[in-house]
């Protein structure tokens, strides 16, 4: 492997946990709903991509697919309510279980291994700051 991929590779690594980290606080810490974050975050996003292509005189038209943007807008609206909703630890442990079943490296031992990891929650859920346990009828 050369230098210059592993460093670009980590960078990306990098840039991607900050992105996340910076969306959950975004959303755990202020009064922004998941709805309007995401609005935000693909209109601003829209917005800079078309002031990079007008910076750079693109003559050619920028081609889309409704596909596309559909797939974009769904990535980004189940990601703004899983930060707001769902432990850290739990979100990644469902994004690696999708990257495996989507990337079609299905083996039955990488099956059984997401379905434990994933039942057994994980460390926010568990200890001194769980919920108590819902009693029923007495």
């Amino acid at each position: 492997m050369h230098p210059k991929l592993i460093v670009l590779t980590l960078l990306s690594l990098l840039a991607f946990a900050g992105n996340s980290l910076l969306c959950r606080i975004a959303l755990k810490q202020t009064a922004i709903d998941p709805t309007s974050f995401v609005a935000i975050r693909l209109l601003s996003g829209a917005r800079v991509l078309w002031l990079v292509l007008w910076s750079r005189k693109r003559t050619r038209e920028m081609e889309g697919t409704w596909l596309g943007a559909c797939a974009l807008f769904a990535y980004a609206i189940t990601f703004s309510f899983a930060y707001s909703m769902i432990p850290a630890g739990t979100g990644a442990l469902l994004l690696f279980a999708s990257i495996i079943f989507l990337g079609e490296i299905v083996t039955p031992v990488l099956v059984v291994a997401s379905i434990a990891i994933i039942a057994g929650g994980d460390e926010e859920e568990a200890g001194a700051g769980a919920r108590p346990p819902v009693r029923v009828g007495g």
